[in-house]
C-alpha cells in the first residue's frame, strides 16, 4: 500500500506541475521533492499513516488550482473551469482520505482568497469557479458518505459519533446492514 501511495503522490504532483505549466525537468524535480519531503516520509513509514500519505498525494490538486484561480491574471474561462474541476477533485480526495488534511487545505484556500479578495470583485467568474468546486466537492463527498452513515448504529455507538472515527482508527464500532441486522 505504501508503494501505491508513493506512486500516486509522484504521479499526481508530476501531472499537476505539468498542468501548471512547468517543463519536464522542473516537473520531475517538484514531484521528487514532494515525494521525498520529510513530512511525507515520516507519515508513511514511521507512523504507518497510509491514509495521511494518500491525502498528501492530492494536495497539489488543491494548491495549484487555487493559485490559478486567485493569482493568474487574464486566465481564460476554460483555464478557470479546469482549475475549479481540479480543485474539486483534490478537495474530495482529501475529505475521503483524511479529515485533517481537508481542514489544512480549506484554511490554505480561505487565507489565499482573503489575501487576494479584490480579484474576485474585478473578475466575478473566479468566484463562480470556486463555488462550483465547493458544490462539486460536497456532492461527490456526500455520494460516498451518505450510504456509509445510513449503516451507522447510533444507539449502540453512543456517545461516539461518526465524526469522531477516522480511517485507521482502532476503535470498535457497531454497524447495521441494509437489512437492519
Amino acid at each position: 500500500v505504501l508503494a501505491e501511495g508513493a506512486a500516486l503522490s509522484f504521479a499526481v504532483m508530476y501531472g499537476a506541475c505539468g498542468w501548471f505549466g512547468l517543463r519536464a525537468r522542473e516537473r520531475l524535480a517538484c514531484a521528487c521533492f514532494f515525494l521525498f519531503a520529510p513530512s511525507t516520509m515520516m507519515m508513511a513509514f514511521s507512523y504507518g499513516q497510509v491514509g495521511m500519505a494518500f491525502a498528501t498525494a492530492f494536495l497539489p490538486c488543491v494548491v495549484f488550482p487555487t493559485l490559478v484561480l486567485v493569482t493568474e491574471s487574464g486566465a481564460s474561462a476554460r483555464r478557470l473551469w479546469e482549475a475549479a474541476f481540479l480543485l474539486a477533485l483534490g478537495m474530495t480526495a482529501c475529505v475521503l482520505s483524511h479529515v485533517i488534511t481537508t481542514v489544512l487545505a480549506v484554511l490554505f484556500v480561505g487565507a489565499l482568497c482573503l489575501a487576494r479578495l479584490p480579484i474576485f470583485f474585478r473578475e466575478p467568474r473566479r468566484l463562480a469557479c470556486f463555488a462550483a468546486a465547493a458544490f462539486a466537492t460536497l456532492g461527490v463527498t456526500a455520494w460516498f458518505w451518505v450510504p456509509m452513515l445510513e449503516q451507522w448504529a447510533a444507539e449502540e455507538n453512543l456517545p461516539l459519533t461518526p465524526a469522531q472515527i477516522s480511517y485507521g482508527s482502532k476503535r470498535k464500532v457497531w454497524w447495521r446492514c441494509s437489512k437492519g441486522h
